[in-house]
């Protein structure tokens, strides 16, 4: 039997955390660009009836808060969610639902009729040109199909706890909350709740709910034992709610029974996969047979979900290259964010190459066309174009890899030279002057070593060493150092916000009650969003201190802001020894602010309190920040000069 403490209630992160591909927008153009970004105070939406049914109509009013040049006709978009999961991509692009048009007294009118299949929807307004979106502060509005007792539909609930997983940990607990309100004799309703304050809560606090449930378990265990014919759901949700409960021999039990009864649900499915992989942890290719016999019978996206990676992972092992093909296939088929990854696995392997370098290069088409269908939901379309080409410069660096490792050093290098064109970045420009150099090119080399050393998180150190093996007398380095650190400048505020200030209250780490325009610095100011619950952020850690450090010298300061109680998250940081500035947004008031959905995301903010760089990489702080100094400086410049 596997462990049951790893059985968990399925649910699909919508890049909280972390994103499953990083497609969403990391910074928009602004001021300092070719065009400019337009913020969009939250208006009001009303739909009717409050509580539709499944392909029924709903009319939708939106009420802008600022009336103006908003255009005749808006968007009303959306992120769908099936009974299954995610429709739309995996749960990273959205859908226009409704054109809504603008009437005398500055309402906007329309309506849509809710897909049948659709049982949740998460909903923004944007122009039809999608240069702005109202997405609520961050919080959307929502559609909950209903029924026709006017109660939410059971999966309406567990999508909308889902979505929420991926944004509002806080709105999911109190959505589970929910479920057990509605939904008291259902299983899945108490094993959700347990699950999420297992995850929301966490600590202390879960200990206060565990007996409760654990009576609630053997109350549902011993009613529904001597129920034959027992749905699917529910004999999966029970073997779950043991699992989770630390309550083995019930488990045990309901999990005999799911596989006998029901053996194609996902949790009967997911304890197979983790009893084969237990069972032949020493026999990659027994293994794989195992799991191509399961994904004959396994039926659902989350079903294959779970295979994906045991799969995969069992063909690399056994190094057959056949499977690692066919399960590529299956990445493909079935999950559009996984191609990638599927493709770099089989550019790895000598046999595939070809193959990889072939699937590498469409999905970089594929990213460089930046389909309207992938774009995020409140994510303007210049932000997806932008954060697409980012993605695919990322792609061009591992096909560079790929290629020089065939032995096709001109193709390496081309791919290269354009991941450097899209996105600057010291490393892929160290990896750039080394192909250089390789090919007898000094002086490219030089450039391109220069553009490294120019990069503010470069040490001076490295970028010494960097000269030394080239011989660049130190003059003509320094001048090409300049040079690169102007380029820097520039391309890094052509890629600048300039949208209102914002503005939220929290609580500082002594419990005084503090706002967000109290913390700024003179220049600029590093948000950075995260959670003690959030793996990405706990490995986060280390670099955001360090980040603090460097800002320190810099004199910017470094906020961490986070949803978590005071109580949970300074035994965290205690235990962690971890000196870091905290805001506690328990309100979740900074957060919607600045329309943050994930942990860790960061935020440069200018001395004048606008968001001037969202979603930043940790690795691009620093050059964002310089930039910021620069225009700084040369704003001062420039008014010196005209008087």
């Amino acid at each position: 039997m596997p462990n049951v403490a790893t059985l968990v209630i399925p649910f699909v992160l919508l890049g909280a955390c972390a994103p499953v591909r990083q497609v969403s927008p990391d910074v928009a153009p602004g001021q300092h660009g070719t065009n400019s970004h337009m913020s969009v105070a939250a208006g009001e939406l009303r739909l009717s009836p409050e509580k539709p049914r499944p392909g029924q109509r709903v009319s939708a009013t939106y009420i802008p808060q600022r009336h103006g040049a908003l255009g005749r006709h808006l968007s009303l978009r959306a992120r769908v969610r099936t009974p299954d999961g995610i429709e739309d991509n995996d749960g990273l692009g959205s859908r226009t639902l409704a054109v809504l048009e603008r009437r005398g007294d500055g309402r906007y009118l329309g309506s849509f009729v809710l897909p049948p299949n659709v049982v949740y929807a998460a909903l923004a307004v944007e122009d039809v040109e999608a240069t702005w979106s109202d997405t609520r502060y961050g919080r959307f509005w929502e559609v909950l199909a209903h029924e026709a007792d006017d109660r939410p539909a059971l999966a309406a609930l567990e999508q909308r706890f889902n979505d929420h997983m991926g944004r509002d940990r806080l709105t999911a607990l109190h959505t589970a909350r929910e479920m057990a309100r509605v939904y008291p004799d259902l299983v899945q309703s108490w094993s959700t709740l347990a699950q999420a304050e297992r995850w929301v809560l966490g600590g202390d606090s879960v200990a206060k709910h565990t007996a409760d449930h654990r009576d609630r378990l053997h109350a549902f265990d011993r009613e529904l034992a001597v129920t034959d014919r027992l749905p699917a759901d529910e004999v999966g949700h029970l073997f779950a709610y043991a699992s989770n409960l630390g309550e083995r021999e019930v488990a045990q039990r309901w999990r005999s029974r799911l596989i006998a009864e029901h053996p194609d649900h996902f949790f009967a499915v997911q304890a197979r996969v983790f009893e084969l992989s237990g069972a032949h942890r020493e026999d990659p290719t027994r293994l794989l047979a195992r799991l191509d016999t399961l994904w004959a019978t396994a039926t659902g996206v989350r079903s294959r979900l779970v295979l994906y990676g045991f799969g995969s992972e069992a063909a690399a092992s056994a190094r057959d290259s056949a499977a690692m093909l066919r399960w590529a296939d299956r990445h493909s088929e079935e999950n559009s964010f996984t191609r990638a990854a599927a493709a770099t696995s089989l550019a790895n392997v000598d046999l595939l190459r070809e193959e990889g370098i072939r699937r590498l290069r469409s999905e970089i088409a594929f990213l460089d066309a930046a389909p309207d269908e992938e774009r995020p939901l409140g994510s303007t379309r210049e932000e997806h174009h932008g954060a697409s080409a980012r993605e695919a410069a990322r792609l061009r660096v591992s096909l560079a890899s790929t290629l020089f490792a065939a032995g096709r050093e001109v193709d390496g290098r081309a791919a290269l030279e354009e991941a450097v064109a899209a996105t600057w970045n010291a490393g892929w420009f160290r990896q750039l002057g080394e192909a250089r150099l390789a090919a007898g090119d000094h002086e490219g080399a030089a450039r391109a070593f220069a553009a490294a050393a120019a990069d503010p998180g470069t040490p001076a150190a490295t970028g010494d060493s960097l000269r030394l093996r080239l011989n660049v007398p130190e003059r003509e380095w320094r001048e090409s150092v300049d040079r690169a650190r102007a380029e820097i400048i520039r391309r890094t505020l052509q890629e600048a916000h300039s949208g209102d200030a914002v503005d939220a209250p929290g609580t500082d780490r002594d419990g005084n009650p503090v706002r967000l325009v109290e913390l700024l610095g003179d220049v600029a100011t590093v948000i950075v969003v995260w959670s003690p619950y959030c793996p990405y952020s706990n490995a986060a850690m280390p670099g955001i201190i360090a980040l603090g450090e460097a800002l320190t010298g810099m004199e910017v300061p470094l906020v961490g802001v986070t949803k978590t109680s005071r109580d949970e998250a300074e035994r965290y940081l205690k235990k962690g020894s971890w000196s870091l500035q905290v805001v506690y947004d328990t309100g979740g008031e900074i957060a919607g602010a600045l329309k943050s959905s994930r942990t860790p995301r960061f935020f440069v903010i200018d001395g004048g309190g606008r968001v001037r760089f969202a979603g930043s990489r940790r690795d691009d702080v620093l050059r964002q920040v310089v930039a910021l100094q620069a225009e700084r400086i040369e704003a001062g410049f420039s008014a010196s000069s005209r008087r």
